[in-house]
């Protein structure tokens, strides 16, 4: 019978240092370098009961980089880098919650190293269209607070336990762009592929953890504007992602993704338009696709019902500042959110906000 409230209490320290050297040594080379240090404190309790839920980790981040430019082939840019991660994490010894068990857990402080790298290149067939590619190596934490809050084993400690090791991902992308005067488009494919990678599952009592699985996502983008006229500007987003994850632990992904991972595949279609110089506004559409979830089975374990939403906003520049004027679901669409429908549990089933007015006013000084 106990309702109690979690809080997420987070300090953050962070220092960017950027560095560009154009024509190094006189050759068509441009370099980007510098370093990059993030110390981030986190701990979340529970407001009524005073217990932790999270103990307090301290994470430390330092990660130099460089990234070469070279320009000296017509027509032709390519880039590549190298980012090197140095990473700590901290965590005294603490006892999980009753719900999962009371167990005592030893703290430590694990440490990781990963030198990533990326590659890509630019070719302009001509004036107006240009091809694409690149490959990068990326270096995240997984949601720590979820893993350490979900331990349930006996005798487990920070120092070796394997779902706090770093996702290591490696991404691809190919596209197209095309860009006039009137008109500019690009299509992009894109795939995220993590042989440990992190995955959200609810449990019965509603609370997610997080799993640790190879994990692989692909994505087509597209995105159109078209400069209809001086004043008007109408555009047309289309996206579309499809996620697998390994559910067995035999190496292959097999199981779908499920909506608390992957964003839904949308269309987005707006119209832009500048009344005046003082004058702005914005009108847009954004459906979401119907969608189905599969397990390695191929049976279907949630089923999306796509809707469709209306916006409509306006800028003024008045009075020293711009007021805007804005509504959301502008035809008070009834719908369930897709985090509801992808997430089938009671006390979380929620309809989207109706017809909603915000008024906002904004100076910049």
């Amino acid at each position: 019978d106990l309702i109690d409230q979690s809080q997420n209490n987070s300090e953050k320290l962070g220092l960017k240092i950027t560095l560009e050297k154009q024509e190094l040594a006189g050759l068509p080379l441009n370099l980007v370098y510098g370093l990059d240090v993030l110390v981030d404190e986190t701990w979340q309790s529970l407001i009524r009961t005073g217990r932790s839920w999270v103990p307090k980790s301290r994470y430390e981040n330092y990660a130099p980089f460089a990234q070469v430019e070279f320009t000296g082939i017509d027509k032709l840019i390519v880039t590549a880098g190298a980012r090197h991660e140095e990473s700590k994490l901290e965590v005294d010894d603490f006892t999980t919650l009753a719900s999962a068990g009371s167990q005592f857990v030893r703290g430590g402080e694990p440490e990781f190293s990963e030198t990533l790298y990326n590659i890509g290149a630019t070719y302009r067939l001509t004036p107006t269209w240009r091809l694409f590619a690149n490959y990068a190596e990326a270096f995240s934490m997984p949601d720590v607070g979820r893993v350490l809050r979900a331990i349930n084993i006996p005798d487990q400690s920070v120092e070796s336990f394997l779902d706090l090791e770093p996702v290591l991902t490696e991404n691809a992308e190919l596209g197209v762009e095309y860009s006039s005067s009137m008109l500019s488009a690009q299509l992009a494919w894109f795939r995220s592929d993590s042989d440990l990678g992190q995955r959200l599952q609810r449990g019965d009592d509603g609370i997610y953890t997080v799993q640790r699985e190879k994990t692989k996502i692909d994505g087509l983008e597209f995105r159109a504007t078209w400069h209809a006229t001086d004043a008007d500007a109408l555009g047309l987003r289309y996206a579309a992602t499809d996620g697998r994850y390994d559910s067995n632990e035999d190496g292959r992904v097999d199981s779908d993704l499920g909506g608390s991972n992957i964003a839904p595949d949308r269309i987005n279609v707006s119209w832009d338009r500048t009344w005046s110089t003082r004058v702005r506004s914005r009108l847009q559409v954004n459906h979401l696709l119907d969608r189905d979830f599969e397990d390695s089975t191929g049976a279907t374990t949630a089923e999306f019902d796509g809707y469709t939403t209306i916006d409509a906003s306006a800028d003024i520049e008045g009075f020293g500042g711009v007021i805007t004027a804005a509504v959301q679901n502008l035809t008070n669409e009834d719908y369930f959110t897709y985090y509801s429908q992808t997430n089938l549990l009671d006390i979380r089933y929620f309809k989207g906000l109706g017809r909603t007015f915000r008024l906002n006013y904004q100076v910049n000084f």
